[in-house]
């Protein structure tokens, strides 16, 4: 913390992973007079706009860190960035460990604990760890409090162990009234014995995901009664659920919003034919390009956002089969393939720039280019649609 005694002289910074501050040297000219009462005054808007007492922020630029009030530290623990990927939970390990002040307001800030990602995909392996990741789920659910549960959940597979399936989901299930955004990578037949207490009881769930499953006939029906009875309206699912679903009875009017992550895009026509009410879609992930010619692009006039992030190359086989004429905010995030040529990124390059000058509507556009191959798990894609 820079103190007004030695304005020009020290700044302390303290690592996460360091118990010992470094004091290094800084630039005297960057803290002028004039820099101290340009922050002065920023702080002081900011007192204002949260309607804070002044006097808690007298003597804040000579005041160690720990001493900041716990007004402040509790808003801006909980300021949520729409437009960035952080992960609230992690961040709330980290400010716990600043000093005894920061992790007080920390375990105090419910939304720091309302975000969880429990991976126990290994735990068949690495048993002895399970309870460690146990102790972290209650953690979060009790400093949660009543805040909306954003959570995303791997369990064993494909060897099953039954008990750790059911140490996870009593706890999850006593707190369904609170799920806002759920995502499951876990065998439908480990989900089975809980639907009748996800069913009909979670009354704000806005989002919900689907990952490895047993894609047989009953599997299929469960998960489309899930998706019936919560009348969830955003559904992400990945490779390999779009065509277990292209034949189901799923209740696809009542989906707005669709994610498919390493989806085939040879069973697009089949789903997005059978979305009337879909105003977002996104795709993420790599693709597996279909083949055969399309004789007709898909229309989706309803669409009013699209995000595709995938290889440049791929976008030559996707971009056109969708037709968006209603399309306003379009994100576009292209990743080198190794293995692509030139020839290939070329078309892709094509695809994109014929894209955008046909949609007319457009208002927001965003084309990122990322100088490397896409090296993010389904886990990870995932773990996004949460956030």
């Amino acid at each position: 913390m820079l103190s007004r005694r030695e304005l020009s002289r020290t700044m302390t910074v303290v690592k996460p992973s360091e118990q010992r501050g470094k004091t290094l040297a800084v630039d005297s000219p960057r803290f002028t007079k004039n820099a101290v009462t340009r922050t002065t005054m920023e702080a002081s808007f900011l007192v204002d706009g949260l309607g804070l007492d002044p006097s808690l922020f007298e003597s804040a630029f000579e005041s160690p860190i720990h001493h900041l009030p716990p007004e402040l530290l509790s808003h801006v623990f909980s300021f949520d960035d729409h437009t960035s990927n952080t992960f609230p939970t992690s961040f709330a390990w980290t400010a716990a460990h600043v000093c005894s002040h920061w992790r007080q307001v920390a375990l105090s800030t419910p939304r720091l604990w309302s975000t969880i990602a429990l991976d126990l995909s290994s735990f068949h392996v690495y048993r002895h760890r399970l309870n460690n990741r146990l102790q972290f789920l209650d953690t979060c659910l009790e400093r949660s409090k009543c805040v909306p549960l954003d959570f995303i959940v791997a369990l064993p597979f494909p060897r099953i162990d039954l008990g750790v399936c059911k140490a996870v989901f009593e706890r999850l299930c006593l707190h369904t009234r609170r799920w806002r955004r759920a995502f499951f990578f876990a065998p439908t037949d480990v989900l089975a014995p809980w639907m009748h207490l996800i069913k009909h009881n979670t009354p704000i769930l806005q989002s919900l995901g689907f990952g490895s499953i047993i894609r047989d006939i009953g599997s299929v029906d469960l998960l489309q009664s899930i998706v019936a009875d919560t009348g969830v309206p955003r559904l992400t699912l990945t490779s390999g659920l779009p065509e277990a679903f292209a034949a189901s009875h799923m209740p696809w009017h009542q989906i707005t919003s669709l994610k498919l992550i390493c989806c085939i895009l040879e069973t697009l026509p089949a789903i997005l034919s059978r979305l009337p009410n879909l105003m977002e879609l996104e795709f993420e992930g790599i693709l597996s390009p279909w083949l055969l010619p399309f004789t007709h692009a898909i229309e989706l006039p309803n669409i009013s956002t699209l995000g595709v992030s995938g290889y440049l190359h791929q976008m030559a086989h996707l971009l056109p089969m969708l037709d968006t004429p209603a399309l306003v905010d379009l994100s576009v995030t292209l990743f080198k393939a190794p293995q692509a040529t030139m020839v290939d990124n070329a078309a892709g390059v094509r695809a994109v720039r014929n894209f955008v000058k046909g949609a007319k509507s457009i208002k927001q556009l965003k084309v990122k280019y990322m100088d490397q191959a896409i090296i993010d798990t389904p886990w990870e894609h995932a773990i996004r649609s949460i956030l």
